[in-house]
């Protein structure tokens, strides 16, 4: 039963999910499957996203998710790489709803508006983004090399001036 607060860094923490044995019901409907995403509808994580990729049991979406489960004609991670821009966000803290708490519904969702290219520049769109974050991660990885490296040599200074 795969709930917002499992999922942290955009991945599932399944030691932590909750289930159930003996389930004699069929839940097979409702089965999360690869390429579903699930988006938090309401709280402080409203509009918090993340992308299935694999399933390691067969697991349901707590009431405080909605899934998306993308048509053919989408690939899920364009859909996620969308959930995560400003033109996502905007649209969804104008559709959100509720006094103290923020809250989105399907409804509200459906109503966004979602540049959806052919599906090969999507494929084109996904692949240049995750070259791109993956550059940014590596610099951002020799920034703070380069600090530490800035901050001994610092360090090494002030201990031969004093």
């Amino acid at each position: 039963f795969v709930r917002i607060t499992d999922i942290q860094n955009d991945q599932v923490n399944w030691d932590i999910v909750p289930g159930m044995q003996g389930v004699t019901k069929d839940f097979s409907d409702h089965y999360l499957e690869p390429g579903d995403l699930l988006i938090a509808r309401t709280g402080g994580t409203i509009g918090k996203s993340f992308l299935v990729s694999s399933v390691q049991f067969n697991a349901v979406f707590a009431s405080y998710l909605i899934r998306i489960s993308p048509a053919p004609s989408s690939n899920p991670s364009y859909l996620k790489i969308f959930a995560s821009s400003d033109h996502y966000w905007q649209q969804l803290y104008a559709k959100s709803m509720g006094t103290g708490q923020p809250n989105v519904n399907g409804t509200a969702l459906s109503e966004l508006t979602l540049p959806l290219p052919s599906l090969a520049e999507q494929s084109r769109i996904v692949t240049r983004v995750t070259q791109l974050r993956r550059l940014c991660f590596d610099l951002r990885q020799r920034l703070a090399e380069r600090e530490a490296v800035q901050a001994r040599l610092a360090e090494a200074l002030v201990q031969q001036v004093a």
